[in-house]
């Protein structure tokens, strides 16, 4: 996306990505990126830019990170991304339906929450559940998984500094 044009991928040589006008069939338009940076552009597009478009495919990837992200319900997220979309936006996204399955495709994908355990023992947090979003660790303790009576502290650094001034 770029412009208010979308683009989708041709081919890769080395670390330049050669990227085509969507609308392929009408229009020449090409970029080629290396990173993020435009490094070379071929031919004008032939029609105009859609922002409507655009925002569509915003949206939709914004709903398919926060289906990655968290185990809130497909409707609650439906229901949140749509609160946030324009009008004309909400009325080029997919019907409810499609949504809540691009959502569960995204969660059975592995790339999800884990499953929750039915015991103590069964539950393993992969590392990505053990920080915050800085990258500051999460999980302080683990009694570990054969601790009949295991426990997890959960908490920051700046959290235990704060129950450490406070007075009781």
């Amino acid at each position: 996306m770029e412009g208010g044009y979308m683009y989708t991928m041709q081919r890769r040589i080395g670390d330049v990505v050669h990227w085509q006008c969507e609308e392929r069939g009408t229009c020449k338009a090409r970029i080629h990126t290396k990173d993020t940076e435009i490094v070379k552009r071929t031919s004008e597009h032939t029609h105009a830019p859609d922002e409507q478009a655009v925002s569509c495919c915003e949206t939709k990837l914004g709903i398919k990170r926060k289906a990655r992200e968290s185990q809130d319900s497909a409707h609650h997220i439906v229901g949140e991304s749509l609160q946030t979309a324009s009008e004309a936006t909400a009325a080029k996204l997919p019907k409810l339906d499609s949504l809540k399955r691009t959502i569960q495709r995204q969660r059975a994908s592995g790339l999800a929450a884990p499953v929750q355990p039915t015991t103590l023992a069964e539950l393993a947090l992969p590392a990505v559940y053990q920080q915050i979003a800085k990258g500051e660790q999460f999980l302080l303790y683990d009694s570990g998984a054969d601790d009949v009576h295991r426990f997890l502290i959960f908490g920051t650094q700046h959290n235990l500094g704060m129950l450490q001034r406070r007075k009781i």
